[in-house]
């Protein structure tokens, strides 16, 4: 991964004090971006870019960013990878362009140049960026579909700033938590959609690019993609050999695509499904030996899976690494903490923090299964979910409201608890509810009264959400999969 910041100042040039901090704020992200470093400041000095490298293609200087076409017309910061940049290379050169180096972020510029945003429906990739275009005197910033790359944004009137972490803006602002997104972080456990935990800083969403005109001052965020759902059920379901062949094409195109780099590359291995599958398509594609990786807990029964791992390792002839976790080690939370951007209530960023220690020793960018369970409908909540549609349709809904409103004193915690509260609504609602560690009620408990007062209208702001995020399609499985 790399880092990137910048400001622009929207009436006259950036102050002394703005154009001071740009250092400051790219070093804050040097843990990104550790091979390379560099700052940039436009000729009328409206615009400053800040960029730290983690070198994964083209490791040479000609990588360096903020990078510029070859007149100097177009800048930009890059955080990803395209991964289809070599097919998207040769369209160009074939249409006349001239490259000065091997890096997928002179194919941004390129492709900016030939098709403007448009580019970004034909880029196949992870990715965040922010491209100033000096001829039409505006900034891009863009984030890829589904929001792999991070991109948080501060617009306070007079300057626009960005960077690939929130902390790199606290120096720009009074820093203060957003209490509405305190509220939706209780419910969530993570932050959905925009929201930061910081007052006035927003995250960009997934599939979506933020254009600023630098001559009138006016921001305008579009979405340029978004899940495709499907209409109505199939009148042509394709046969199953079909499937197996379109899924077995797919996979091997993308694992294919994301091995090529100029650095080592690995597998975190689980043994589960999902990573043993990437494992299998990754040793097929590869004219090398694939080095996998698996943490260990030793004495933890089934929630140790590394003898699955070797078993998965073993039979494709893989460089295999594993790391013991010997009980609990709670020194690394503080480190851990200060490196997240928001929190987050999933305790598996210990194990993962350990193994990307463990791994940053062999390889620098490591591929994983997350994700197949979305897809393909893997969690134990896809079998409950098509279970409790069948129970809503047959129980009549006064009953259920009735066990419904018997659940919400229950305590915090209390297995089932949720569950009854669900049973009174429909299942997009029965999901939300479900899924949530802390529903109304509860944050309404845990909040001090002042807190959930100023909420006022935006109380009950994350059950609104979830019923929003709930697709309007027919087929149940699709719904909980979206």
């Amino acid at each position: 991964m790399c880092g990137l910041i910048g400001i622009v100042a929207k009436r006259r040039p950036l102050s002394p004090s703005h154009v001071s901090i740009l250092p400051a704020m790219v070093a804050s992200l040097r843990h990104r971006g550790p091979d390379d470093s560099g700052t940039w400041l436009s000729p009328d000095g409206r615009v400053g870019l800040g960029h730290t490298r983690l070198s994964i293609i083209d490791l040479s200087l000609a990588g360096h960013q903020p990078m510029s076409d070859a007149g100097q017309k177009l800048w930009i910061v890059f955080n990803g990878e395209i991964y289809n940049f070599q097919e998207i290379r040769k369209e160009l050169e074939d249409l006349g362009c001239a490259f000065s180096s091997h890096t997928d972020t002179e194919v941004i510029l390129e492709a900016y140049k030939q098709w403007g945003l448009d580019c970004l429906r034909r880029f196949n990739g992870m990715f965040a960026f922010a491209l100033y275009d000096q001829p039409q005197r505006r900034l891009v910033l863009a984030r890829d579909r589904i929001g792999k790359k991070p991109l948080y944004y501060l617009d306070d009137g007079d300057s626009l700033a960005f960077a690939s972490e929130s902390k790199s803006l606290l120096p720009l602002i009074d820093a203060g938590i957003d209490v509405r997104s305190l509220n939706l972080y209780l419910a969530y456990g993570y932050l959905p959609r925009d929201r930061s935990i910081f007052k006035g800083v927003q995250k960009l969403l997934p599939g979506h690019v933020l254009v600023h005109d630098l001559s009138t001052g006016a921001s305008r965020c579009d979405e340029y993609w978004k899940l495709p759902l499907p209409s109505s059920p199939m009148t042509e379901i394709p046969s199953e050999t079909e499937l197996v062949d379109q899924l077995q094409h797919l996979l091997q195109d993308s694992v294919r695509l994301r091995l090529i780099a100029d650095v080592p590359v690995g597998i975190l291995l689980s043994g589960g499904v999902d990573s043993s599958l990437v494992a299998a398509v990754a040793a097929s594609v590869s004219s090398r030996p694939i080095k996998t990786f698996t943490i260990s807990f030793p004495g933890g029964g089934h929630y140790d899976e590394a003898g699955y791992a070797r078993i998965v390792a073993e039979h494709f002839g893989t460089e295999h690494h594993e790391l013991p976790l010997d009980g609990q080690d709670w020194s690394s939370l503080e480190f851990i903490a200060r490196h997240l951007d928001e929190p987050i209530g999933d305790p598996s960023i210990l194990p993962t923090y350990a193994l990307s220690r463990l791994i940053r020793q062999h390889v620098t960018v490591a591929l994983g299964g997350d994700g197949g369970d979305e897809l393909f409908g893997g969690y134990l909540w896809y079998k409950r979910g098509l279970a409790v549609r069948n129970y809503l349709k047959t129980v009549p809904r006064f009953v259920r409201g009735s066990l419904a409103w018997l659940a919400d004193p229950l305590p915090a915690g209390l297995k089932g608890r949720n569950l009854l509260r669900a049973l009174g609504k429909g299942l997009g609602e029965f999901r939300v509810a479900t899924s949530m560690p802390f529903d109304a009620s509860l944050r309404r408990r845990v909040l001090r009264p002042e807190l959930w007062e100023a909420l006022g209208e935006h109380q009950l702001e994350p059950e609104r959400l979830g019923w929003e995020m709930w697709p309007s399609i027919p087929d149940p499985l699709t719904q909980m999969s979206a």
